[in-house]
């Protein structure tokens, strides 16, 4: 009989938990309600290939310089697999089972290879994290490409896309 009452205190318990986590993801949708924004869609015809076109994981999207404040809304906080490709109009990002969306090149405003993003550590140079506006939103998306190698080559294929800015230092 005790062994039965632990079980489902243990159940309760983990339920207790799961409310509690989803109840924190929707007081956060509700709080960034303000980035009503719709994410941008790709332009009917694309001119083509700029860079690579590589499978990774999309990591997620944070306010930007706060890897810990992760976007919910338009399903930027789910991480997912995606297919990464840059074109000469920006960055697509190909979510099979999310939302995909794409980075305008004039929404860019930088790239970097960083070590954490979203809550999570990874090595050195082990995740790329592409800077871009958001309606008025300045955020950052974390993409983790398959092959890591291949991190420096989305960098330098992206930073061309990025449009100088006045009075910013490279």
């Amino acid at each position: 009989m005790t062994r039965v009452a632990l079980v489902l205190i243990v159940l309760g318990l983990l339920a207790l938990v799961f409310v509690l986590m989803r109840r924190g993801w929707l007081s956060r949708a509700r709080q960034q309600a303000h980035i009503d924004t719709p994410l941008p869609v790709p332009p009917a015809l694309l001119t083509g290939a700029a860079g690579i076109e590589t499978p990774g994981r999309y990591v997620g999207t944070t306010v930007a310089g706060d890897w810990l404040a992760r976007i919910v809304v338009h399903d930027l906080g789910v991480p997912s697999s995606a297919t990464v490709s840059v074109v000469i109009e920006g960055l697509c990002i190909d979510r099979p089972h999310s939302s995909s969306f794409f980075i305008p090149a004039h929404a860019l405003e930088g790239v970097r290879l960083d070590s954490a993003a979203c809550g999570k550590a990874y090595g050195p140079g082990g995740v790329v994290v592409v800077t871009w506006r958001l309606g008025t939103k300045s955020v950052d998306t974390a993409i983790r490409l398959d092959d890591v190698r291949a991190h420096s080559k989305l960098v330098a294929d992206i930073e061309p896309l990025c449009p100088a800015r006045e009075g910013a230092s490279q």
